[in-house]
């Protein structure tokens, strides 16, 4: 886990919110559009991944199950409503 996402897990522990980043929204968007190649619903498959916390809900076609790893938890989360709409 990067340290990035570890002082951003501290702050939302701290200030209870922190909003995802541009380079979290971008990555979660390439990972959404993998997903989307992939044949699955990306809402569906993180929806998954927040209940359980594994990653085999993320698909490994261009490396997305590895890209996951450096998004917080709350930026997909905030990700996840964003589709949702």
């Amino acid at each position: 886990m990067s340290t990035d996402c570890s002082i951003r897990r501290m702050l939302t522990i701290i200030l209870g919110c922190v909003r995802m980043t541009t380079d979290e929204e971008r990555l979660l968007d390439r990972i959404a559009a993998l997903l989307k190649e992939a044949g699955y619903d990306p809402y569906a498959q993180f929806c998954g991944y927040l209940e359980t916390g594994s990653d085999l809900y993320i698909t490994r076609k261009g490396d997305a199950r590895g890209k996951i790893g450096y998004v917080s938890m709350d930026a997909v989360k905030e990700y996840k409503e964003k589709i949702a709409h």
